[in-house]
């Protein structure tokens, strides 16, 4: 996580994958992002929800505590949803990460 969501270009070429369009939202018009993306959130009383995203490249998705919150998933090449709830009751079905790709 050192490189606190920004694409760390300091890697070996082989941990980079060009995403078609990225250039175009950055300044560098750098096309490359690491290939494994991490995603830590935590839901607040101020945040409930984390918006829409759109991940470019494969990512983990961690539960680090707090409530328990659904995940939301789709795959627009498979058109697959996928809902997840990452929480501490792995009894009940609860997940502490889950990949998405």
């Amino acid at each position: 996580m050192s490189s606190r969501g920004q694409t760390d270009l300091g890697v070996s070429e082989r941990d980079l994958v060009e995403v078609p369009g990225r250039k175009d939202c950055r300044p560098d018009r750098d096309a490359r992002r690491n290939c494994l993306t991490s995603t830590q959130w935590v839901p607040t009383n101020d945040s409930p929800r984390l918006p829409l995203t759109i991940n470019r490249s494969d990512h983990v998705h961690y539960y680090q505590g707090g409530k328990p919150f659904e995940y939301t998933t789709y795959n627009p090449i498979t058109k697959e949803i996928q809902v997840q709830i990452l929480g501490p009751d792995l009894l009940n079905g609860h997940v502490l990460q889950f990949p998405g790709a």
